[in-house]
């Protein structure tokens, strides 16, 4: 008859049938020790890889307003490694302001078996707690768009609110209900296969899922919400936490010589960390591993380190950690790590400049002082001597840093090579 139906612009997008295979699961040697393994299942090709990545930001979206708008929501997480630097300036500002001098430990840990051994019901109940927080201040739905961006610069837009404006061809809108059913479907259906073997997944966050890393600091925040109902604000405003995915850093300060209050941020800090206790603060399925350095506290790509003044009073440094700086440095310098290309490698040469820009901007914003960050840039220049590069590439990459943000960080870095 020639008529036209409405068709359903909110409907989620079919599977992608076309090349869809079952997710192989292979092993990777972890760098710190070769002698243990990661598992790793890939999605590339996934049928629903799309919707789940669409899954992802949606969650994400839900996760970031929850934080900045939902007064009395406490968390742990970090976001991002570059803010560690404002966190460490605000625990040195409040070192300094107190009358007495200031003692300051650290803890740093690894949150384990959150992949293999975690219920899918405890998954379940952090992803219905996290969507109604949202629903009770924002509404039911959120709005994606269909193609989302990688751009930092425009990826904050992968996701708007219900109620905004914006063009029904680009974004389509979903109900939170459908964002858990996703969830609960990616959960329940993990398969996966080695060889000729297939196995499904009945514990843990799925490995491999576009999902996997938005549940890992779901789950997290699920449990760090019982923090300050068992820890009195008098003594929390003295801890201070920072987690990016399953990495935990806590730092506690107390007045020196006031042994009750340095064995109550103890115990407070063992209530967090310890959870084979009765009733504990994260799962009793989760295990933290504590992690020791005798540097400091290695975090996030960072090192974090007591320093002590003439006064007494102690306050914390933050450097950038480069992962071969004891190795370059020897009389035969050599990369214990390979995280860099080699100049003869086939990447291009514009990404090489890119890889250089990205290590000198992770310097510059996980660095305290200006004098570390130059040392730190000289270290950066002797490990890419080692793999053929020469300082006109270094001063290539800042110069071309430079002419597009005009920052004077880079035209002052320059002049040294």
């Amino acid at each position: 008859t020639g008529r036209k139906y409405p068709q359903n612009k909110n409907k989620i997008k079919n599977p992608l049938w076309n090349g869809a295979d079952i997710p192989t699961a292979y092993i990777l040697f972890k760098d710190k020790d070769i002698s243990r393994i990661r598992p790793i299942t890939s999605y590339f090709k996934h049928p629903l890889r799309k919707i789940l990545g669409m899954a992802h930001a949606g969650i994400t979206h839900i996760m970031s307003q929850v934080n900045k708008k939902i007064r009395g929501h406490y968390t742990l997480n970090i976001g991002k490694p570059e803010n560690l630097l404002p966190m460490i300036k605000h625990i040195n500002k409040l070192s300094k302001e107190q009358p007495q001098c200031m003692k300051i430990e650290t803890y740093m840990g690894d949150i384990k078996k959150m992949y293999t051994e975690l219920l899918h019901s405890e998954i379940k109940k952090a992803v219905d707690w996290i969507l109604q927080l949202y629903a009770d201040r924002f509404g039911n739905t959120i709005k994606i768009r269909k193609r989302l961006r990688t751009d930092p610069l425009t990826r904050d837009m992968n996701v708007v609110r219900g109620t905004s404006h914006v063009s029904e061809k680009q974004y389509m809108t979903i109900t939170l209900d459908q964002l858990k059913q996703i969830v609960h479907f990616d959960l329940g259906n993990t398969f996966f296969k080695v060889g000729t073997k297939l196995y499904l997944q009945i514990k843990g966050i799925p490995m491999g899922s576009n999902l996997s890393p938005a549940l890992a600091y779901r789950i997290c925040e699920y449990y760090e919400r019982r923090i300050p109902n068992r820890i009195p604000t008098s003594r929390l405003r003295f801890l201070f936490g920072a987690r990016y995915m399953d990495d935990l850093l806590l730092i506690y300060m107390y007045a020196q010589g006031d042994e009750v209050m340095r064995q109550l941020l103890e115990t407070d800090v063992q209530m967090i960390t310890d959870t084979d206790r009765e009733d504990p603060i994260y799962h009793k399925d989760l295990k933290i591993k504590p992690e020791t350095d005798p540097r400091g506290a290695p975090c996030l790509g960072t090192l974090i380190t007591v320093e002590t003044a003439e006064s007494g009073n102690q306050t914390l440094d933050i450097r950038y950690l480069n992962k071969n700086e004891i190795t370059i440095q020897q009389t035969e310098p050599f990369q214990k790590t390979l995280r860099l290309q080699h100049i003869r490698s086939f990447t291009p040469m514009q990404q090489k400049l890119g890889i250089i820009i990205g290590e000198i901007t992770r310097i510059k914003r996980l660095t305290l002082h200006d004098e570390e960050s130059i040392k730190q840039i000289k270290i950066l220049s002797q490990e890419l001597k080692l793999l053929g590069y020469q300082d006109s590439h270094l001063k290539k990459a800042i110069c071309k840093k430079f002419n597009r943000t005009t920052d004077l960080f880079w035209h002052n870095h320059r002049r040294f090579f």
